[in-house]
């Protein structure tokens, strides 16, 4: 296992374990000890519209490091470090405290200046075609390539105990685009495991839509 990946583990197993009342409602101050796991802040790709390209006319606002970082570097991995792990705490409800030490936790590897409060960042869990959807409900998105929503489906079956590698996991978002003829858009997108990012187009304007959206797209899978 390369030495990031030993690292990312580590963060993650610490921010499972430690109680979650310890870090929501303080701005962290300090740089921890352990290693950016998104890589340079900077590297963000350019916002694009939902047919994949930006406008000629729109300016580069690059989307903020710390909601950038945690949706598309750190939640891929987390997600896949132990989907298992995920899922239960999904479904006994402790996600939510989780998922808001993990975002202090990257917090303490920004500068001060880019660090966020996690808000109301919470989830949202239920049973769908066969997985497990959860929901993460993100801080507000401000700008083009911040995630709205992100949806993480598990399936994992008897097998799984034996055979990782059975075990499904997808990951669909809701993001922030450029404006089409003058009106905010929204669009859903997926990023692999690998933090790989992919447009499908034009997405639902609230959190309704956005749960028939992604039971579409599931049925069929």
């Amino acid at each position: 296992m390369p030495v990031c990946e030993i690292q990312s583990a580590l963060l993650f197993k610490k921010t499972y374990n430690e109680d979650c009342g310890v870090l929501n409602n303080r701005r962290p101050n300090t740089v921890s000890d352990t290693t950016t796991l998104g890589g340079d802040t900077n590297m963000q790709e350019e916002p694009t519209t939902t047919s994949g390209q930006a406008p000629e006319s729109a300016p580069f606002i690059r989307a903020r490091p710390h909601h950038f970082q945690f949706a598309f570097k750190v939640m891929p991995q987390f997600v896949n470090y132990d989907p298992k792990k995920f899922r239960d705490a999904a479904l006994t409800n402790k996600l939510p405290g989780i998922l808001r030490n993990l975002w202090m936790r990257i917090g303490e590897e920004l500068p001060e200046s880019e660090r966020q409060l996690p808000g109301e960042l919470t989830s949202v869990t239920d049973e769908i075609h066969g997985y497990t959807r959860v929901i993460v409900l993100m801080p507000p998105a401000e700008r083009p390539n911040e995630c709205i929503y992100i949806a993480v489906f598990l399936r994992i079956p008897f097998l799984a105990l034996f055979d990782k590698s059975k075990i499904e996991t997808r990951i669909l978002t809701l993001e922030r685009s450029y404006p089409l003829e003058g009106r905010p858009t929204n669009a859903v997108c997926t990023i692999s495991a690998e933090g790989t990012h992919g447009i499908f187009g034009v997405g639902p304007d609230d959190l309704e839509g956005f749960k028939s959206w992604t039971a579409d797209f599931i049925k069929d899978k």
